[in-house]
């Protein structure tokens, strides 16, 4: 989930850390990663045939070949259960109560900053 601000409150846990104990709880009885393995199959299969009726009308869309390989069963994905706490920092961004609250999350989670100038764009 994707954030811009989230309050901070004095003497409070971040409401983050919650939302990563949950993800943790979710993934803990090994079942619930064979439904997103699952998921995941199925979403690939769909992706493929619509890349079939795009093609059919003159549409074209190149699909990656490892979507191909999810979706024909050739390939499996896997899931990383770990929760993760990824925060893009703006060095710009006028400091407040951030520093506290980043303190906070360090003790924690132990989280990992990324520092971006601008909108931070995934290759």
């Amino acid at each position: 989930r994707l954030r811009c601000r989230s309050p901070v409150i004095p003497d409070h846990a971040p409401e983050v850390l919650a939302q990563l104990a949950a993800y943790r709880a979710y993934f803990a009885d090994g079942i619930q990663g064979r439904h997103v393995v699952s998921a995941y199959v199925e979403a690939a299969a769909v992706l493929v045939k619509l890349a079939e009726l795009a093609a059919s009308v003159g549409n074209a869309v190149v699909l990656d070949q490892r979507i191909r390989d999810v979706a024909s069963g050739v390939t499996l994905p896997a899931t990383d259960t770990e929760a993760r706490l990824v925060v893009f920092e703006d060095p710009s961004a006028t400091p407040g109560n951030w520093a506290r609250h980043r303190n906070k999350l360090q003790g924690a989670c132990a989280p990992t900053f990324l520092s971006t100038a601008g909108p931070y764009v995934l290759p």
